[in-house]
């Protein structure tokens, strides 16, 4: 399992466009694959990236021919179940030479079963050392007894990184005060947020229905954090326990719940079309979806970001 599990990590090191370019970190040995097929399992294929157009042309072919690669195919899952759905893979045995990427939110729950190798067995100390501040916050995150089971490597944290957008043209019509100007104040703060969104949302055609709202779809996973919120932390015997039952956390989620529910100045889900729309003054997205066309190509007015 160990030697198995160290010709496919050495693979993945080889692809973390992010971190090495084309050199290993450690010494894997002579490592042959014995003409397998590699398969890329998850929500989107990496492979566009290693193909002439991408940013590293010809890493693919470099892998395959250095480790003796028969082929490297990708397996798409719908997100809903993707954890499920590998966790088939592995007990019936197909996953032997597969490298799963994960959203977040299924790593330690496939921890939990079993299911992932500590990479910390089979990396060096040293490894661990030599990663950047935002690599180890993932190394540090996905951690069960004091073994790590993250590499830090491949998409940067930096791109799932929530930010607050918010439409200038709502904010000049309706007299709204800018939110760079209040966080550099020391002024944004949820209450802050709450009247703004208040004297946003109205009926803006007179039918008496209301078609402006304050605030778009608030991610239940993602909120938390911006008020000291965590759902989980680490005891001192270095298990993962629910926290989700202190001040901040009963805060932020009755905040939320007034704001969709009882307010009504809230509109949207996760995909904020109303806010692409420009109907919602302010709408959370994570960086690579700010930078992403299916935004930048939407959008029609000017926006800012806090």
């Amino acid at each position: 399992m160990r030697k198995l599990f160290l010709i496919t990590l050495a693979f993945s090191l080889l692809f973390c466009t992010t971190l090495f370019a084309y050199e290993l970190p450690f010494n894997v040995g002579n490592i042959d694959f014995g003409g397998a097929t590699v398969t890329y399992v998850g929500f989107y294929d990496p492979r566009e990236s290693f193909m002439e157009g991408g940013d590293y042309p010809g890493r693919l072919a470099e892998a395959m021919e250095r480790f003796n690669i028969g082929e490297i195919r990708y397996l798409g899952l719908p997100w809903e179940g993707i954890a499920e759905h590998m966790m088939n893979r592995l007990l019936s045995d197909e996953s032997g030479y597969d490298i799963w990427m994960l959203p977040s939110n299924a790593v330690m729950g496939l921890i939990a079963k079993n299911a992932l190798y500590p990479i910390s067995e089979i990396v060096p100390d040293s490894y661990y050392d030599d990663l950047l501040f935002s690599q180890r916050v993932v190394t540090d995150t996905f951690v069960k007894r004091g073994e790590k089971y993250a590499l830090g490597a491949g998409t940067s944290p930096i791109g799932v990184l929530e930010f607050l957008v918010w439409n200038k043209e709502i904010f000049a019509r309706e007299g709204l005060p800018a939110l760079d100007e209040l966080y550099l104040s020391g002024e944004w703060t949820y209450d802050a947020m709450e009247e703004i969104a208040i004297r946003a949302t109205r009926d803006t055609d007179g039918d008496g229905e209301l078609d402006q709202w304050g605030i778009g779809q608030q991610d239940i996973a993602v909120w938390g954090f911006s008020n000291g919120a965590n759902p989980t932390i680490i005891d001192e015997n270095g298990r993962h326990v629910f926290a989700y039952n202190n001040e901040a956390a009963t805060y932020y989620l009755g905040k939320l719940r007034q704001w969709s529910q009882v307010m009504n100045i809230s509109k949207g889900d996760w995909q904020q079309k109303e806010f692409l729309a420009g109907q919602v003054a302010m709408a959370s997205f994570p960086l690579w979806n700010i930078i992403d066309p299916s935004f930048t190509d939407v959008v029609e007015f000017e926006y800012g970001i806090v």
